[in-house]
């Protein structure tokens, strides 16, 4: 038997899913939901299960919700069950496969994102079956599948809000203006009367400062409406597709025609922290901070030549720290490591951010805003491998990620 805890939003879940029903699949054994995080206290609004919307293949659930399903549910005893989790990894990379999921019997408690296609790709026509909603589409949402299996469509996602988080700013980084205009382009040599439909949190924003010379249609009903999982139908239904950086609009391209051209960013997360998971056949274009820092003439602080041992900690010298009153504060870290090296970045106002260095010369460049008081800010070798900071700087930068873009 598995059980398989459920957590985060959509593009969680459906990862979580395909991992435990692909495993269950293999071993020809019942699957179960703990789906027991969504009735907790405290979660943002668009965080619900949603996986009762979709034709799932499942058991039963572990916790009151089953009750009203009417399902039976088999407890399981602690010494009776394997937990695996991929939480383990020191980088928090939940992206990267774990074979020795393969080697696991009896009772089996998943516990992570297992955000890699790897671990149903065996059953990935099987899971692809299973992810159909439940309900056909209403009028509306009919009608726009229509036009799209009609046209040359193109889905382009934007993620934007909870991104603006500084702690999410910081540690995910969301897909810049500069991302999408070469996305745009290279997509546009490569299919005929492209059409766009743009889906996002942030409708106002995007439409604002996404304005293409091509067709386009900006889709906000269903974020509006809260069925999320009918942008997902609309988005897996188009030709083509420009990703942001959730899984959300991961799923969205997975579902879809396996002969689409797909375009993601690189890296995956701002922190390259998880490696990437998009499959090697899709495309990947750069997207970075520094064509922002580098255009800043708003100079803050700079530190070179700075050796970190493990456990070691950096903070920043209060007196050279030159506050400015814009919104933005980038930190480039330029390091030189001997192996790959976690660093720590922490404050008493954001969770701590981590960041992942190679081996040899690498750089990186974390966006907070200015609710991070930079006085306080303490850097920590976290990793057992000795690391030069090379150069370490702070900028102020005005929200030039907001220019419009046109085509």
């Amino acid at each position: 038997m598995i059980t398989a805890k459920i957590t985060g939003g959509l593009g969680n879940q459906l990862f979580q899913y395909a991992a435990a029903r692909s495993l269950a699949y293999d071993l020809n054994t019942d699957l179960y939901l703990d789906i027991s995080h969504y009735s907790g206290h405290n979660l943002p609004k668009h965080v619900k299960y949603l996986l009762n919307n979709f034709n799932i293949k499942i058991d039963g659930y572990t916790n009151s919700f089953a009750w009203k399903m009417k399902k039976k549910i088999k407890k399981l005893k602690k010494e009776d069950e394997t937990i695996f989790s991929d939480y383990e990894d020191v980088y928090g990379t939940n992206s990267t496969y774990k074979p020795q999921i393969k080697n696991l019997k009896g009772n089996i408690y998943l516990d992570g994102y297992w955000g890699n296609e790897k671990y149903f790709i065996q059953n990935k026509n099987i899971i692809k079956r299973e992810l159909q909603l439940k309900k056909s589409p209403n009028k509306k949402n009919k009608k726009i599948l229509e036009e799209i299996s009609s046209v040359n469509s193109i889905a382009l996602t934007v993620r934007r809000k909870d991104y603006l988080d500084p702690y999410f700013k910081a540690q995910f980084g969301f897909c810049t203006l500069s991302y999408y205009r070469e996305a745009i382009k290279k997509i546009v040599k490569e299919t005929k009367n492209p059409i766009f439909y743009i889906f996002s949190d942030d409708p106002e924003w995007v439409k604002k400062n996404i304005i293409l010379s091509y067709p386009t249609y900006y889709i906000s009903h269903n974020y509006k409406s809260k069925e999320y999982w009918e942008d997902l139908r609309l988005i897996s239904s188009c030709k083509h597709f420009i990703m942001a950086n959730s899984t959300f609009s991961w799923w969205g391209s997975l579902l879809g025609d396996n002969n689409s051209i797909i375009i993601g960013p690189k890296p995956w997360l701002n922190s390259y922290t998880t490696k990437d998971i998009m499959p090697r056949s899709w495309k990947r274009i750069k997207c970075d901070r520094s064509e922002i820092f580098e255009n800043s003439k708003y100079f803050s602080y700079k530190q070179e030549n700075i050796e970190l041992k493990n456990n070691k900690k950096l903070r920043l010298n209060p007196e050279k720290i030159l506050i400015k009153s814009f919104e933005d504060n980038i930190i480039r870290i330029v390091a030189n490591a001997e192996f790959p090296t976690l660093l720590k970045i922490s404050n008493e106002n954001i969770p701590p951010i981590l960041l992942r260095f190679e081996k040899g010369i690498s750089i990186r460049y974390i966006y907070l805003d200015k609710t991070i008081d930079l006085h306080n800010l303490i850097i920590t070798n976290e990793s057992e491998n000795k690391l030069k900071i090379v150069e370490l700087e702070i900028k102020n930068v005005k929200y030039s990620i907001s220019k419009r873009y046109k085509n």
